[in-house]
């Protein structure tokens, strides 16, 4: 039967989810505006990053381009760590169940093949997310009517 993981530890439990929703809402949030802000395509987003990168743009003298990445940026840092402190309290209370000792969880070679998975499937979405900007910058340029017609 799986433990009851609220139970274990509910002050870390607490963290973790409250962290994990921070998680994929700034994550969410970053991949949502990263199109209006990088490369200024014209959708309904929230006036803040607007307002936000138009300060960054002036207080630090950079293109529309760059300040718009560095609020993404931003944004995706937040998510990230959130993430990462959702991810230690996670093992942290796994560790209390299972009564495992931070020297014997650590194996050396489970650990490299996990990386090795982890980074490839990493690499596969990646790719798989710039062919689908660059498609849809191929068809936006194919149905563009050329000046002068």
């Amino acid at each position: 039967m799986e433990y009851d993981r609220y139970a274990q530890n509910k002050g870390l439990f607490i963290i973790s989810m409250i962290s994990l929703l921070i998680f994929f809402i700034c994550a969410a949030f970053a991949l949502y505006i990263m199109p209006a802000l990088v490369w200024n395509w014209h959708y309904d987003v929230p006036e803040f990053t607007i307002t936000f990168r138009e300060w960054i743009r002036r207080a630090y003298e950079l293109t529309e381009s760059i300040a718009g990445f560095w609020v993404f940026v931003i944004f995706l840092s937040i998510g990230i760590i959130a993430g990462l402190i959702s991810k230690s309290t996670s093992n942290q209370i796994e560790n209390e169940i299972y009564k495992i000792e931070p020297e014997e969880a650590i194996n050396q070679t489970a650990l490299k093949k996990d990386l090795q998975q982890s980074m490839s499937l990493s690499l596969k979405i990646i790719v798989l997310i710039l062919l689908t900007v660059a498609l849809v910058f191929l068809v936006e340029w194919l149905i563009a009517i050329p000046p002068g017609v």
